[in-house]
């Protein structure tokens, strides 16, 4: 087993399942502190998270994300706490989503660290799949205060599609969601006259909801989309109409939108069919992050090149899929998302090739050992 996949077998036995993994965070910390870096463990409410830094005169990048991963399920093959490698694949949870990126990190960090003539660091969090509050969103005001200057954030999330550096993320699409209540009042179906049910209503609420894209594509990104993801009604009985039911939704939205517009948007509908059909309608929304994306020519560019220069192919950046940290990060500096395959990420049997994960650490080499010359 070579040196990344050793690292990468001891970040999988480490069960970290979302929020906890303080001893896979010593572990990286005790790593990195053997390569001269200054390393910190800072704890926000019952949530860890590694700060480790090595200082240089030239250009700040800092290899962010999580070591979290969500719970495995009882359906897997294998252990998912032990690598197994099978036919080329790599199993593991939390391989691609993203103890992988970071094994190759580690080991660039590793065989590099004496050529490396810029600043470097690492930042890592336990809170990532869950509520993301005291994770990473805490740690940018602590290292606000530390007067903490960044260049570059390189996360170690899912992005490729097939082989490493196939799609890199530039951004990522804001998230809105919302949970709405239609109330008419429930009767026998056999005197629907009597009744004033909110079927009707509710399936046009999610004729105008469910898969369906809004605004148009904006740079990097594709359209907004709109996804219903939970339709109930209190009661189920098989001669009742029902006077009352519950609607969720999410969007994830591009910047051609803004929470406000949308809003506006899907609340003028709901008034519509209220009046239509003399019911109630009552919404409430939630907003989880606002999109963000890289304009930085020189900096995609010079990620462009790096991916053309070790694996000889351009990715194309994009800036969907689901909400990440970066959506914090972003506060501080320029985010680029690099990682395994996106298929993968939650899945049962987790799994990755050995030639994405080499690939994917020749790319991290290239980045690293190069940022130095980069235009900032």
């Amino acid at each position: 087993m070579n040196s990344t996949l050793k690292i990468l077998s001891d970040l999988v036995s480490f069960k970290s399942v979302t929020p906890i993994g303080i001893d896979c965070l010593e572990y990286i910390k005790n790593f990195l502190d053997k390569l001269g870096f200054e390393s910190e463990i800072i704890k926000f409410g019952n949530v860890y998270n590694l700060y480790s830094k090595k200082d240089s005169e030239g250009p700040h990048i800092c290899f962010a994300g999580h070591v979290d991963v969500v719970p495995p399920g009882d359906k897997w093959d294998s252990d998912p706490f032990k690598l197994n490698i099978h036919d080329g694949k790599i199993y593991g949870l939390g391989v691609v989503d993203m103890k992988g990126s970071i094994a190759c990190f580690l080991n660039v960090l590793k065989n590099r660290i004496k050529d490396i003539n810029s600043s470097v660091s690492v930042l890592l969090t336990t809170d990532e799949e869950g509520l993301a509050v005291d994770g990473l969103a805490k740690c940018v005001s602590w290292l606000k205060e530390r007067n903490q200057v960044f260049d570059l954030f390189l996360l170690g999330e899912p992005s490729c599609i097939e082989n490493t550096g196939d799609s890199i993320k530039s951004g990522r699409r804001g998230s809105l969601t919302s949970q709405v209540r239609v109330l008419g009042n429930k009767g026998h179906i056999a005197y629907p006259e009597h009744a004033c049910s909110i079927t009707s209503a509710a399936l046009e609420i999610m004729e105008f909801s469910n898969n369906k894209s809004i605004g148009y594509e904006y740079e990097d990104f594709p359209k907004s989309v709109v996804q219903v993801t939970h339709f109930r009604t209190p009661e189920r009985v098989e001669n009742l109409l029902p006077g009352e039911c519950f609607i969720d939704f999410g969007i994830r939205f591009n910047p051609s939108l803004t929470p406000n517009s949308i809003i506006e948007m899907f609340e003028n509908k709901f008034l519509e069919i209220s009046n239509k059909y003399k019911l109630e309608i009552i919404s409430q929304w939630t907003k989880h992050g606002n999109p963000f994306f890289v304009r930085d020519k020189n900096i995609k560019d010079f990620i462009r090149e790096s991916v053309i220069n070790e694996l000889g192919i351009s990715p194309r950046f994009n800036a969907d899929g689901a909400t990440s940290d970066g959506r914090f990060l972003i506060e501080l500096a320029p985010v680029i998302e690099i990682g395994l395959e996106e298929s993968q990420a939650h899945k049962t049997n987790e799994h990755t090739t050995l030639e994405n994960i080499m690939n994917l650490e020749r790319v991290f080499d290239s980045i690293v050992s190069n940022f130095h010359k980069i235009n900032t």
